[in-house]
């Protein structure tokens, strides 16, 4: 048999490379032909500071810890969040960090990208949400600076 975990070619029930039971024949479901070339050499697991080694599970060959497709065989490493498959990365609330800069200098757009921003944070699970209020209430503030300012001007 060959293991699933590491490539392994063993007799028995448990791989003893890795320890991990094998309950059927690796290379049934992938015809004969898939095996006559030579087989890599795959290393034991060793832990590592980060954690444990990986072994793509349709090749046996060692893969980095975050890869999330096998170098040797192309297949995609089993066990990995669909997101990261995807490079998918959590959602910022663009609108409200707009909101929360141009506040500062422009209020109306402080006001406008803030509420678009408290409006998006909804759809985002919350993300954003104190940036959108800060925007709006920091944009407030400075129209009122603003408007005192300008009535002393005149």
């Amino acid at each position: 048999m060959i293991c699933k975990t590491c490539g392994n070619e063993f007799e028995g029930e448990k791989c003893p490379i890795c320890g991990s039971e094998v309950g059927e024949d690796f290379g049934a479901d992938l015809g004969n032909d898939f095996f006559e070339e030579e087989t890599p050499t795959v290393q034991p697991k060793q832990e590592t500071s980060v954690g444990r080694a990986r072994f793509c599970t349709h090749c046996g060959h060692k893969v980095h810890e975050e890869a999330v497709v096998c170098v040797n065989c192309g297949c995609a490493i089993e066990g990995v969040s669909s997101s990261t498959k995807m490079g998918v990365n959590s959602k910022n609330n663009g609108m409200a960090i707009a909101g929360f800069v141009c506040s500062f200098f422009v209020p109306i757009l402080g006001w406008v990208f803030g509420g678009i921003g408290l409006a998006k944070s909804k759809k985002l699970d919350g993300k954003g949400k104190g940036f959108s209020i800060a925007a709006i209430a920091i944009a407030s503030a400075m129209f009122v600076i603003n408007i005192i300012r300008m009535s002393m001007y005149y």
